[in-house]
Formats: structure tokens, sequence, C-alpha cells
């Protein structure tokens, strides 16, 4: 028998923390996550030691005061702002003096024509202008022989309890590798909630909370059945998909069970540099995806329209990846004569993305939790070999994340007494990256038996 629990928060929704990537022809930038995390000197932006009128003088003054966080303009205990840009006169958004305050962190003080005095902190003003700050955390990009060699950090149940450095340890590890494993939960579906809601809220979406998922078509999705869906994101028919998935084996007493990661990101990377046109392409084009089913009379129909990648217009910053070609609609939004162009790209994805050397495996035991980056990391469940009856509301099975070479650093199991800061990653020597093998087609074996797994619903950032 092999049950997982399955669920879907709005993690995403966390203060500071976006799951931003840039991909150029040069690589790689970094994700940001700057609540928990201190921007080092390095990522100041242009501000730093600059005199206080050309600071000032580089920002428009509307901006400068419509952004002003004083209590006047500023609810401090909501985050949302009272004044309304609109509304501003003339001489309420021009500047009359500019000064360098003798208060703590140097702010740069502004004393406008009408009289109103702003502050400004020089970094907060780099962070929040076009482009934006560097992020101070790094995405590492993986393969299957990163994790392979090295095991992936296994953070303990009890580092949750009554502090946030469990918290601190698992946001980090999505940010960076896009997944994130927790142990030493007991195996129910009450324990996996909990745990879940002590990252964020659960998301409720037409599934429900929580269900079951097994391959008995109680609902007209292949995800009932017994077929390969090959690796894959989810809720791709969601105008936003879900964030953060959780996946919990809540029982296992057969063979079989695995997980299937891949880095999505590292796929759109090696598309980049092999093929860039085909990148822009994935990134230009907005396609549908679609979800239709029947229940108690009534017909559903959730449609999408976004591009496959997905990138930030203002800095090219990849955010995420939508890739599951079950629910892709027929290609409506192309031209006849592109299609062609676009399925070459697409496939080009494909090669990499379903690449062995891209896969990493990983078997769920009961008492595992895995938190996924739905934006970034392919999943594909392969449940026990053996079929199991129908059960109540539980978890379906998540695969094993893909790494790609990289310092491990942080993310790769300490030693049980260790639990170390997140601003002070474990040293480990960077693994040796093997040159990509051969691209192929080549997935989880059709034979494979997809048992009958439980499913509930996943957790959204």
């Amino acid at each position: 028998m092999f049950r997982i629990l399955f669920g879907r928060t709005f993690m995403r929704n966390i203060v500071g923390c976006s799951r931003n990537t840039r991909l150029t022809p040069a690589g790689i930038a970094g994700s940001r996550f700057a609540a928990d995390f201190h921007t080092s000197p390095e990522h100041r932006g242009d501000n730093a030691g600059k005199n206080p009128h050309d600071v000032i003088g580089s920002y428009d003054p509307t901006w400068l005061r419509e952004n002003c966080r004083c209590s006047d303009c500023f609810s401090h205990v909501t985050a949302q702002r009272k004044v309304l840009f609109y509304d501003l006169q003339p001489e309420q958004r021009t500047v009359a003096n500019v000064r360098l305050a003798p208060s703590p962190g140097d702010k740069i003080t502004v004393e406008w024509t009408d009289g109103h005095v702003s502050e400004y902190d020089p970094d907060w003003l780099a962070r929040n202008v076009h482009p934006g700050d560097p992020d101070p955390v790094e995405r590492r990009l993986w393969d299957g022989a990163t994790f392979n060699a090295l095991s992936p950090d296994r953070i303990p149940r009890e580092a949750f309890q009554n502090r946030d450095k469990g918290i601190k340890r698992l946001v980090r590890n999505l940010v960076v590798y896009g997944f994130g494993l927790v142990q030493g939960v007991e195996p129910t579906p009450e324990a996996t909630r909990e745990l879940a809601e002590r990252v964020s809220y659960i998301r409720k979406t037409i599934f429900g909370g929580m269900w079951s998922l097994t391959s008995d078509m109680a609902r007209e999705d292949l995800a009932y059945t017994k077929v390969d869906l090959g690796a894959h994101t989810d809720t791709t028919y969601f105008s936003e998909p879900a964030g953060i998935q959780v996946f919990h084996c809540i029982e296992h007493d057969g063979h079989g069970g695995e997980t299937l990661l891949v880095d999505g990101f590292n796929a759109a990377q090696r598309l980049l540099r092999d093929d860039p046109e085909g990148f822009r392409m994935l990134c230009r084009h907005p396609i549908h995806h679609e979800y239709r089913e029947k229940q108690a009379g009534q017909t559903y129909q959730l449609r999408s329209l976004a591009p496959v990648l997905a990138t930030n217009p203002a800095s090219g910053e990849l955010v995420s990846i939508r890739y599951n070609h079950n629910d892709r609609s027929p290609i409506s939004t192309i031209p006849q004569p592109e299609v062609a162009a676009y399925y070459d790209a697409l496939a080009a994805l494909s090669r990499r993305i379903t690449d062995p050397d891209a896969e990493f495996w990983i078997k769920l035991n009961p008492g595992m939790v895995l938190f996924v980056d739905n934006w970034r990391v392919l999943h594909e469940p392969v449940p026990s070999v053996e079929p199991v009856p129908p059960v109540e509301p539980v978890p379906s099975v998540s695969e094993p994340p893909n790494p790609y070479a990289g310092d491990l650093g942080d993310f790769v199991q300490p030693e049980a007494h260790d639990e170390p800061e997140m601003e002070a990653p474990i040293p480990l020597p960077r693994p040796v990256a093997a040159e990509p093998g051969p691209i192929s087609y080549t997935q989880v074996p059709a034979s494979t038996e997809r048992g009958k797994a439980s499913l509930v619903d996943s957790v959204h950032p």
C-alpha cells in the first residue's frame, strides 16, 4: 500500500519573497528573497557613497513623494499607501531642499515646497526602482548528479517547534534549489496540514482543500489513471498555478513509490545556451492550458493564457515554467506559418527536461515531507506497483528534483547536531559537473505500474 498526502499553499505571498531568476546569455543571476537574509554591500545598488542631491535628482519627484514612508503618507500597520499620486499638487511634488540626515543609517531628507518632509534610505531606493536590486540569495541550478552524490538537507520537524529557524531553512532551500525536505513528521493528514500551515495557508481550489487521488477515474483527469504523465508542473490551467506543493508519504508497505524531480530552470538555461531564439519564442508566445470535468451534474472548465516560460517584463528575470502537455490546448495563439518553429522550440525544451541526466529520484518514506516549488521544479509521481484500494483523502506522490552542478553549501545534509543559520551555509566541496550526456526523450518506462494513490490539495506560496 502506498498513500501520499498532497497539498498546495500560498507561500508565494510571503512578504519579500519572489521566485525570480534572470536568464541571460551570460547565465542565471539570483533569486530575490530579502525578508530574512540581509543585503550584503555588493547588493546595495548604485546609491552607496553618492551625493544626496545626485541620488534624489535621479528619481522622479512624483515617484518619490508617492513613496514617502512617513506616518501621514504610509500606514506601517497595514503596509499600505495613504497618498494618491494623482491628488498631489505641483508644490507637493517639487523638491525644495535635500540633505543627509544625521540619523542612524544615513537617510536622505527631502523638504518639499509645501513644507512636507520625507526621509529615504538609499538602499531602499535602489531596491525599489527599475530594474530593482540584485538578489542577495542566488538560485543554484542542478541536475541528477548533484544530489545523487550529496544527500539533500533533511530538516527535522523539531526545528519548526516554537521558532522560525526551521522555516528559514526550508524557505532558503526552496528559493535556492526549488525543493525542501522535512523529516520526522507524524504520517497523518493532520500532522501534514499542521506543518504546511506552519509555513503558509492552504489553497482551496475546485478540488477542495484536500482530496483523494486514485486510478479509478473518479474525476475526468488523466491523473486518476495509470497513464504515465512524465515530468510536469501542476495546475497549468490556473491563471496563477499552485506555488509550493507538499507531498507526504502516509503509508508504504510495497515496492516503488519513488518520486522524480527535474529542475525546470536548469532546462531553460540549457535551452537559452543552445538555442536562444527557441528560448525567446517560448517566452514570447502565450498559449492556452485547460481543464474540464463534470461533477454533480455541473461542468467545470478552467483555462489559462500564458507562455511556457514567463519572465519579468522589466528585468528579464525568469519567473516560472508552465509545462504540462496533457493539459495544453490546441495552439491557437500562433499563426500557422510559425507553429512549426514553436513546436521545435517546445521539443528542444522537452528534450532537456526528459534527459535522464536531468533526473533526480527520491524515495518518500512515511514521515518525510517534500515541499516543491511548482513554478520551477517539475515532478512525476510514480506510486507503488501494487494497486491500493480507495482511501480517505491523502496526498499524492511527488517526484525528486534534478540537481544542476553548483555549490550545494547549506543544502547538503548537516550533522544531526548541526543546525546552521541561513546566512552561514555548511561549507562543502563543489561537486564536479559532468558534461551533459546525449539528450533524448527517455522518460520513466511506460510499463511502470501506477498504483492507486491518495491526494490532498497542494500548498500554494
